[in-house]
């Protein structure tokens, strides 16, 4: 990517002028956002686009929300903190990391639905992603819904 001081004045300037403009004000959440690194969680051929208010491509008609909707979406949860998680089709696994370190325990599963794009590389290459942004903070397991909850 980029310089790194200019992906931490991006950064930066996605919470200020997308964020914070989306009434997202709780601090803990906006902390969040400077520390879950979301160009990690960007597919490689749209990094660049990693702190744009637009939805980003994943592949099979998947995307990643904007920047601020997941904000929205963290901040509504945010007081809930401290009960469980299950997120079903995680897509990039960014939500995902953002949701682990606001506590408590969770579990992610892969909508069967979903396609099977990815790689069993690309997926042990999330876990480490969505692990190192945990640091411990919450349980995370990741699996496929349709072998792990015969009702997904």
């Amino acid at each position: 990517m980029a310089d790194p001081m200019d992906i931490e004045q991006a950064r930066f300037n996605m919470v200020e002028q997308q964020i914070r403009t989306w009434e997202v004000l709780d601090q803990g959440v906006l902390d969040l956002l400077f520390l879950v690194r979301r160009e990690d969680f960007v597919p490689p051929e749209y990094r660049l686009l990693a702190f744009a208010d637009l939805e980003i491509p994943l592949g099979d008609h998947q995307k990643m929300w904007a920047p601020k909707m997941e904000a929205r979406v963290l901040q509504e949860l945010a007081d809930r903190a401290r009960e469980s998680v299950l997120e079903i089709g995680t897509g990039s696994g960014y939500l995902t990391a953002l949701l682990a370190r606001l506590g408590g325990r969770g579990d992610e599963r892969r909508d069967q639905s979903a396609p099977r794009r990815r790689g069993q590389g690309e997926a042990r290459a999330r876990r480490r992603r969505i692990g190192r942004a945990r640091r411990g903070r919450r349980r995370t397991r990741l699996g496929s819904c349709e072998r792990t909850t015969p009702s997904c």
